[in-house]
């Protein structure tokens, strides 16, 4: 989907800006809510988390966390294939 290094830019490189940009251009000509655009960037952000089986237990509380998951139970069967998911 993303890298978190871009060589282009600088080292602490945060992708939610492209992300917001590549939501844009997905629903263009429509537009979309801020709160739909940041929940998506939200489970967004964690997908790398759950790919990479990072501690997850301070985002349980993070809402829409069950919608990230979700998302990450899809990509693991379709993409990651990870048996340790």
């Amino acid at each position: 989907m993303w890298e978190y290094s871009n060589p282009e830019k600088d080292s602490e490189y945060d992708p939610e800006d492209d992300i917001k940009v590549c939501l844009l251009k997905v629903f263009h000509p429509h537009t979309i809510i801020r709160r739909a655009s940041g929940a998506a960037v939200k489970n967004l952000m964690l997908q790398p988390k759950f790919k990479n089986g990072d501690d997850l237990r301070r985002c349980v509380s993070v809402p829409g966390y069950a919608n990230a998951r979700e998302l990450a139970l899809i990509q693991n069967a379709l993409v990651w294939k990870s048996a340790h998911f």
